[in-house]
């Protein structure tokens, strides 16, 4: 399989993660339970797979074998911010489940009865 084939059938995986992420979002939205576990993979998905393979495979291969070609110069440059926001991004779902997830050990802690 080709390199280019290779980061499209990233790119259909990476699709499905998104529209998980997106069912997930509207649920939440619609105060709707969404167990901390499928958001806890989502952000596994997101950070092992997107970032650090697939984002991995553009940044180290792709894209400095078609930077120099001026057609494409100023679509890797957005495709650069684009993979550092969605870095960010990952960051903060991840710090936030951390809280979360202490939070509710501190509750169920204080719940105690011995």
């Amino acid at each position: 399989m080709s390199s280019t084939k290779n980061l499209k059938n990233d790119h259909i995986t990476i699709r499905r993660v998104r529209n998980i992420a997106q069912k997930c979002s509207d649920n939440l939205y619609s105060n709707k339970e969404v167990p901390l576990e499928h958001i806890e993979i989502i952000s596994v998905i997101i950070e092992e797979f997107v970032d650090d393979f697939h984002h991995g495979k553009e940044e180290q291969a792709y894209f400095p074998e078609t930077k120099e070609k001026d057609d494409y110069a100023e679509d890797i440059h957005k495709f650069l911010i684009e993979h550092e926001l969605g870095r960010r991004i990952a960051n903060m779902l991840r710090r936030e489940i951390t809280v979360l997830k202490e939070n509710r050990s501190k509750d169920k802690d204080e719940n105690k009865c011995y």
